[in-house]
């Protein structure tokens, strides 16, 4: 066969390979393994056409989760379960192969450290090793095979380096889209759990507060003829109540879309936050926003930072039964560090460690997962009697807008 019509079957079969690998990308929890068998499938049509015609074998091997053994993740032209191939062990030329991400020769593989060993392998002379590298992920590593001596060269081992790197671009694609699509499923499913929230806290307070304002306001509607007075102090406490549901409205609305921190910033909207919790619930809030920090707003960093505040700070309103509050903006070398602490009576944190789904309610999944969309980090300390401390870092290259093309 002449050596432009190998190319175009090498040029056929990737535009083939391309196709087939990105119409599974994304697709199923196992197509990792999809991916290698067809690699394995291709570099087996490929040499078969433009060679000697005698069939090649192939095994794709990730590396254990121990990194100890090789794993068989796909084979084609042998079977695994009937070799007892399951695991290979790491050395010889798969050893030099993955840790020095390189493709290795093998002119004879009984010579070899470890396929040497292997019976089942014996009707083979000749192995190419080419591992393919996995950015996100456990590495994986093609072992072709042949029957002849000597069969693999340079020119053929071109083609198997190309369908390793095409299948590991492919598998990087695959794990990316299938993190993006996590990601989208838990941002639905904390929008799904606010909105939860919202009408709990909706039922809970003002919907409850607006029931018994109807029924107070029948009560001293009844009463005016015959009780003046006791309707006089009943309008007094509906008056009352209802300038509570209007604070606790507003706040609701306040956290539900801050336009004090798009218009001025965080400071600011952290300001009105403490005000807030200050007059809707006889909280003290001590704020102390460094005066080096520079000026946040309108961006969408500055909101997921703002929300991770008052979650921080609401769990301790409610929960943490303090006497004070007290929030922390400051930088801390390439570093925007926002601290929350209390006085109240702390938590035990292996128990909410242990029983971390249960207690989604609490906060704490909301805001790590929120300080990981900035590439941020939370820690939390606390002592039982003694108060809580919770610790947000997010680089300040995360924080701030990206420049704008003049």
């Amino acid at each position: 066969m002449s050596s432009n019509s190998s190319n175009f079957i090498s040029a056929e079969s990737f535009v083939k390979l391309a196709a087939l690998l990105n119409a599974h990308i994304g697709k199923g929890s196992r197509q990792a393994t999809f991916f290698s068998r067809s690699a394995l499938q291709l570099a087996t049509e490929i040499l078969q056409q433009s060679g000697s015609g005698v069939a090649m074998s192939g095994l794709a091997l990730r590396p254990s989760a121990d990194n100890d053994m090789l794993v068989v993740e796909s084979a084609v032209g042998i079977n695994p379960n009937d070799t007892g191939m399951l695991l290979v062990s790491r050395g010889g030329s798969l050893a030099t192969a993955l840790d020095e991400n390189k493709s290795v020769i093998v002119p004879n593989v009984a010579d070899d450290a470890v396929l040497g060993l292997d019976r089942s392998l014996m009707q083979y002379k000749s192995a190419a090793i080419v591992p393919a590298h996995i950015v996100y992920g456990r590495d994986l590593v093609f072992v072709f095979l042949h029957p002849d001596e000597n069969y693999f060269n340079a020119d053929n081992m071109v083609i198997l380096d190309a369908i390793a790197e095409q299948t590991s671009n492919a598998i990087q694609k695959h794990q990316l889209v299938k993190a993006i699509r996590t990601d989208d499923d838990r941002i639905l499913q904390v929008h799904s759990e606010s909105r939860k929230q919202l009408a709990r806290e909706l039922h809970d307070g003002p919907a409850q507060n607006m029931a018994a304002l109807t029924m107070r306001a029948n009560f001293a509607r009844r009463m005016i003829d015959t009780d003046p007075e006791r309707a006089k102090k009943e309008l007094e406490d509906i008056e009352k109540l209802a300038r509570d549901t209007t604070k606790t409205i507003r706040y609701m609305l306040f956290t539900m879309r801050p336009l004090v921190l798009e218009s001025r910033g965080l400071r600011s909207a952290l300001m009105n936050l403490a005000e807030k919790i200050k007059g809707t619930y006889g909280q003290e809030i001590y704020l102390t926003v460094s005066p080096d920090l520079p000026e946040l707003k309108g961006t969408d960093a500055s909101t997921i930072l703002f929300y991770i505040a008052e979650e921080a700070v609401i769990n301790a309103q409610k929960h943490a039964a303090a006497e004070n509050i007290y929030v922390s903006v400051y930088l801390d070398e390439n570093e925007l560090v926002l601290e929350v602490s209390d006085d109240g009576v702390g938590l035990n944190l292996g128990q909410i460690q242990a029983n971390y789904d249960q207690l989604g309610s609490l906060g704490m999944v909301n805001m790590r997962e929120r300080a990981e969309l900035l590439n941020g980090a939370v820690d939390v300390h606390s002592v039982i009697h003694k108060g809580t401390t919770i610790t947000v870092r997010i680089p300040m290259t995360e924080m701030l807008p990206e420049p704008t093309e003049s």
